[in-house]
């Protein structure tokens, strides 16, 4: 074990006891972050429907859900927690689709699971869609290889110390075109020692954050696509006694998506049509931070966003075109301190 203060007891501990509700947060996530977060009504709706104990709970750093074509999809919410973010998707995948929650901790899976049923009711099921798992996020090994179409986090990554690990398993049980849709804090330097090894500031995400240079890099050599920033807030440390800590060190809390493809796709710039199709974005589709598709309008794409698209979820709701010679760049490494919202 490294000398910092992310190990699995203190983190189970911070998340299962010292916290009880999002006012014990200590920094700004609570707060700032959260009420800049602009959800579309069929989202409000869904968050709305998820009983109060549960919510309650909720300890992310951003809105990890994505807001299109997910009906029937399987998806994997890592370090699930109280289980909101699991009856949100519930709702949004149907009857069809599947939720898997995994966490480590006890106390937050006791309060997940107690309202199985309340959901399967509230939301008219025959059955419950939504399971979970007590485990590990960096050994996600009751999940099959290849076999989920979207995982979610939300401000826990940046819990384990073995980031590689878990950039490792999700890309593992991810099917080919499977995207990984998560939130987490970054930081635009290598984080202090001291925060590092302050039980609180890891707890709060913080501790363990890693520069956002050596995520790209990690991310890239697992295997993944660019990541794509949806948003970016800043995040500050409410608590002067801990400020010290930091030092000069900034944060930031950022949501990324970013995709499985198989290494011998075609990745070539074309012009695509959207249909307008996917329920809830009939008029445009935001795709990332700088770009959104809007209904029946030409758009030319670089060679990976091409091939996302024609192996991902997305495939059906958009019309290709012949191949392009001058295309867009692809998406590259993106300062998320300078996108800030």
């Amino acid at each position: 074990m490294s000398n910092c203060a992310g190990t699995i007891a203190s983190v189970k501990k911070y998340y299962g006891q010292t916290l009880r509700s999002t006012c014990d947060l200590k920094s700004s996530l609570s707060s700032s972050v959260c009420e800049s977060l602009r959800p579309p009504p069929h989202i409000k709706r869904a968050i709305t429907m998820v009983h109060g104990d549960v919510a309650s709970r909720y300890f992310g750093c951003g809105l990890a859900i994505p807001f299109d074509q997910l009906e029937g999809v399987k998806i994997v919410d890592l370090g699930c927690g109280s289980g909101r973010d699991c009856y949100v998707m519930s709702q949004l995948v149907g009857e069809d689709g599947y939720v898997t929650g995994v966490d480590m901790t006890k106390e937050q899976l006791d309060i997940a699971r107690k309202y199985l049923d309340h959901h399967q009711e509230k939301f008219g099921f025959k059955k419950s869609n939504v399971k979970f798992v007590e485990g590990f996020v960096e050994d996600l090994k009751e999940i099959e290889d290849s076999s989920i179409d979207i995982a979610i986090s939300n401000c826990v990554v940046n819990l384990c110390e073995d980031k590689e690990a878990v950039y490792k398993e999700v890309f593992r049980v991810l099917k080919p075109g499977g995207e990984f849709y998560f939130s987490d804090i970054y930081a635009d330097s290598d984080v202090t020692e001291a925060a590092r090894n302050n039980e609180v500031l890891w707890g709060e995400g913080m501790g363990g954050a890693l520069n956002w240079r050596t995520f790209h890099k990690l991310t890239s050599s697992v295997g993944f696509q660019c990541p794509r920033i949806m948003t970016s807030f800043p995040v500050q440390m409410k608590h002067p006694e801990l400020t010290t800590l930091i030092g000069d060190v900034k944060y930031v809390s950022v949501l990324y998506r970013m995709f499985k493809l198989d290494s011998d796709v075609i990745k070539t710039p074309c012009n695509v049509t959207y249909k307008g199709t996917i329920k809830n974005n009939h008029d445009k589709l935001k795709f990332d931070l700088h770009l959104t598709f809007l209904a029946n309008d030409i758009t030319t794409i670089d060679g990976i966003t091409a091939a996302t698209l024609r192996t991902s979820r997305f495939f059906q709701h958009f019309k290709f075109s012949e191949p392009v010679a001058n295309g867009p760049e692809p998406v590259g490494w993106e300062n998320p301190f300078d996108v800030m919202n």
